[in-house]
């Protein structure tokens, strides 16, 4: 116990000074700012957030989509940011106290660019963001949470529909902290047919620094919109060679997966590298991969585990695949 509590505390310093540069995350209203919405009536279109994204004149900054392109033997994945494109699934999970939908919405950027000042930690390319609206069988949204897909950065923000009994002891329904970032505490939902979770991003970072829920003629009337184009989150494993690729004749040849599918490094988003978190985090984390992107499997799957707590023996409960045991190690007793 005494090494765990030592590793914990060297951990705990060294995260604190590198994300200082986190400590004034704040929520300017007066930057330049894209808002990312999904036309339709289907159930992922009026669950999907909308996704407003700080100075879009940055192309990293927009929401993207996911190419192959195959040059000389080689293929590569790249994010094209003038398609804005999320990949969305359904998962339904029971506990003792009822069953839930689980709406999964995936969306990635080409990068985080480099930075000094502030120091972006997370700087590397084709990285994303995991949005998880959870609803209740009533097909109420209980919670919205937000993860990079790294597993990075957790935050989970409960409804007025979840029963209080449901909460984490002392939970703080005003706001909560995320490494610098404070969001709310609870979000409140009216039932109107028009309101929306409005989710928005950090300039670079693509960090959430603020959510809210408005009605979706509020945020037209506020920002220009981009229309999000929703397609199954399976079509990540076959994503078409861009035109010219050297693909040969069969079906299989033309298309690639988004995540490598060969060696340690299947399950992991191709041609992600997180120089910084090596560097600085994976020594006492304990994983040499710790903040690349990656699948988010189901549970029992061979891929790489998706945990959200960077304790090393922490790695299964901490694991996202299995959202119920995720959720109590969190606190939370759906």
């Amino acid at each position: 116990m005494l090494y765990r509590f030592v590793l914990l505390k060297i951990a705990t310093l060294i995260t604190l000074f590198l994300l200082g540069g986190c400590a004034g995350l704040t929520f300017d209203e007066n930057l330049p700012r894209l808002a990312f919405a999904a036309p339709g009536t289907d159930t992922f279109s009026r669950n999907m957030p909308v996704i407003v994204s700080e100075r879009p004149r940055h192309s990293y900054n927009r929401i993207g989509q996911p190419e192959i392109v195959s040059e000389a033997q080689r293929v590569t994945l790249r994010i094209n940011p003038a398609k804005a494109v999320v990949y969305t699934e359904k998962r339904l999970f029971e506990t003792t106290n009822g069953q839930y939908t689980n709406l999964i919405y995936r969306l990635h950027f080409e990068k985080v660019p480099f930075s000094l000042l502030p120091f972006n930690l997370t700087t590397g390319k084709n990285v994303g963001l995991l949005l998880v609206v959870t609803l209740n069988s009533q097909q109420q949204a209980v919670l919205l949470t937000t993860v990079h897909t790294c597993g990075c950065y957790l935050a989970i923000q409960p409804t007025n529909y979840l029963p209080k009994s449901a909460y984490p002891d002392n939970w703080n329904t005003h706001q909560q902290s995320v490494y610098g970032a404070v969001l709310p505490g609870l979000l409140q939902l009216s039932g109107a047919d028009d309101e929306k979770f409005v989710i928005y991003l950090q300039d670079e970072t693509h960090r959430v620094n603020h959510i809210d829920v408005l009605p979706l003629d509020k945020v037209i009337a506020q920002y220009a919109v981009q229309p999000l184009t929703l397609r199954p989150m399976s079509d990540l494993d076959k994503l078409p060679r861009s035109a010219g690729s050297e693909s040969g004749g069969s079906e299989s040849a033309r298309f690639e997966s988004m995540f490598e599918t060969s060696g340690a490094d299947t399950g992991y988003v191709r041609g992600v590298s997180k120089p910084f978190e090596f560097l600085l985090v994976s020594w006492w984390a304990l994983d040499s991969r710790v903040g690349v992107d990656k699948r988010y499997g189901m549970p029992g799957d061979d891929g790489p585990s998706f945990y959200t707590s960077l304790k090393p023996w922490a790695r299964q409960a901490s694991d996202m695949r299995d959202f119920p045991g995720f959720l109590n190690y969190w606190g939370w007793r759906l």
